[in-house]
């Protein structure tokens, strides 16, 4: 018996047994194949936001086109009137983050908003045969705005690992807890973080397989298909790629056997638009990925540019998509080759994977224009690359590349592949 899952759904009862009605919402609209459920919640937040918040009042609330594709710099331009006035800000929860792309951004969510949230989560994990209130390891980037108290990491029973200070020691240590501790039911954690671990574990010819996990997740930066099956053979347990950022919420993730990104279209509305236009872009093109929140009435994100790049094979094309064949990386660290061809992080991977003596590697786009490749490699013979980069972006690019210890992680302890120096 899962005590821990029992009080929590016991107090949820006590408090109106609002999760549980969420998750039974998400079971149907899951369930819905015609997709009139979703289409019933995406109306009424349109029509919500364009009697209770300033910025939307005038537009027809009849069609999602009507609405403007907002980003970070648009909502922070408009603050007070993209944030509904019937609410008190201190009594919100807020998220604040600046992402990969710099700008800091600050969004708030009212209580049944966070209740969604929760229920997304519980859906998610339940899935793969995890229970509220069982044991993980939860490894990011712990700064000061989510630091949790000793008492608050008891009561959500995980343990908390800093990606910033994640060395042999600490890989170490968590590789002899897990063999220990068969109480530890999943890891979520940056995939970077995730890469380094499995790469320290195949040099200590370690089998995982002892462990209780039922599931790895990985989120906020990367994890290619090859570390994925390298984390799936070392630990026997399903893995997934979990998409979700901190403005939104849980925004989809892959289902056990297959790398396709299935939707979260029980909470969001996903488009994928032209990378220089505001229209639909054919199926199995790449576009930017516009979601809206269906939920949070606080501050409605509605056709929030996420800066993300995604391929989808739907039939619909750009229009109401419910899975992502993959992601691209970010719309701010795609390059152009010579021929104007789109290189995403995903794009350069495929290339990369051919070279088994790098361990990490970060393209650089410097102000002048040049490539730079920083390398953490085995050998200091690294010619084959420079061709192969020749190869990508053509010969007009000036490109160089540079063997070095470390590469430095971002502010927010994610790892980028392709980073734009501006």
């Amino acid at each position: 018996m899962n005590i821990r899952k029992s009080a929590f759904f016991l107090l949820d009862a006590m408090r109106g047994g609002k999760v549980k009605k969420h998750l039974k919402d998400i079971d149907q609209i899951n369930s819905d194949k015609t997709g009139e459920l979703q289409n019933q919640y995406l109306n009424r937040i349109m029509q919500y936001a364009c009697e209770n918040i300033p910025f939307y009042k005038g537009i027809d609330s009849g069609n999602i086109k009507n609405f403007p594709v907002m980003d970070k710099s648009i909502y922070n331009k408009n603050k007070s009137a993209v944030i509904n006035p019937q609410y008190d800000l201190s009594k919100l929860h807020f998220t604040s983050t600046s992402g990969s792309s710099g700008v800091p951004f600050k969004t708030y969510q009212d209580a049944n908003k966070k209740k969604r949230n929760n229920a997304d989560l519980i859906t998610l994990l339940s899935s793969f045969g995890f229970e509220t209130g069982e044991k993980y390891v939860f490894i990011r980037s712990w700064v000061s705005l989510y630091n949790l108290s000793k008492l608050k990491m008891l009561k959500q029973n995980f343990i908390a690992i800093d990606v910033n200070t994640f060395d042999d020691n600490k890989k170490e240590k968590l590789r002899r807890l897990l063999h220990k501790d068969k109480k530890i039911k999943a890891i979520i954690s940056y995939g970077s973080a995730l890469e380094d671990f499995v790469s320290y574990l195949e040099t200590q010819n370690d089998n995982m397989t002892d462990t209780n996990l039922k599931l790895i997740s990985s989120s906020a930066d990367a994890l290619a298909d090859a570390t994925k099956a390298r984390l799936e053979k070392m630990f026997g347990c399903p893995v997934t790629n979990r998409y979700s950022n901190e403005e939104c919420g849980i925004l989809g993730n892959t289902k056990e056997g297959t790398t396709e990104i299935t939707l979260n279209t029980a909470s969001y509305y996903f488009e994928l638009l032209d990378l220089e236009k505001d229209e639909p872009v054919k199926s199995g093109e790449i576009g930017r990925i516009v979601v809206t929140d269906l939920f949070n009435k606080a501050m409605p994100l509605i056709r929030y540019d996420l800066g993300d790049l995604g391929i989808s094979k739907d039939t619909k094309g750009g229009e109401g998509i419910k899975s992502l064949t993959s992601l691209q990386g970010r719309m701010d660290d795609v390059l152009k080759s010579s021929d104007g061809i789109l290189i995403s992080s995903v794009t350069l991977s495929t290339y990369m994977q051919e070279f088994q003596y790098i361990e990490r590697y970060q393209l650089r786009k410097n102000k002048d224009g040049t490539l730079e490749m920083l390398i953490v490699s085995k050998q200091d013979e690294l010619s084959e690359v420079i061709k192969t980069l020749k190869k990508i972006f053509g010969e007009k690019y000036e490109i160089a590349v540079k063997k070095v210890r470390e590469i430095p992680r971002e502010k927010t302890g994610k790892y980028k592949e392709i980073k734009v120096i501006k």
